[in-house]
């Protein structure tokens, strides 16, 4: 996620000779950054909201793995992936909150088992 921001930011800022550049869409998923840095008045991140057409996070709140992320930082700056995006956001981003569909899938092994052809670490970050 960082890595994202930051190449988008150094990339609008260089003098590039195709200056009109854009891509389409952005998603995020089990994105590890502060929801903060989403904000739209965030000049972190104005070059990955002024350089797409579409940006998507998808956060869930029972992320185990991110929740240790979180209390390694000691609740300061909620990451993206468990709180979604703050409020203040362009009319181009959305967040999509999954927490209600991977508590689902983790309450009920026959839909789990129907639903997930694989499972990837931990489950609820995967």
């Amino acid at each position: 996620m960082y890595v994202i921001r930051e190449a988008f930011d150094d990339a609008d800022d260089a003098l590039l000779e195709q200056a009109g550049w854009i891509v389409s869409r952005i998603a995020f998923i089990g994105g590890d950054i502060s929801s903060y840095w989403l904000s739209q008045d965030n000049p972190s991140t104005e070059a990955i909201y002024s350089r797409c057409a579409r940006f998507t996070n998808y956060s869930n709140g029972a992320d185990s793995v991110l929740k240790l992320s979180n209390a390694k930082r000691v609740g300061v700056l909620p990451r993206v992936r468990r709180v979604g995006l703050p409020e203040k956001i362009p009319p181009k981003a959305v967040n999509v909150d999954c927490t209600d569909y991977f508590t689902l899938l983790d309450s009920d092994d026959s839909v789990k088992s129907a639903d997930q052809k694989a499972e990837i670490g931990t489950f609820d970050h995967s």
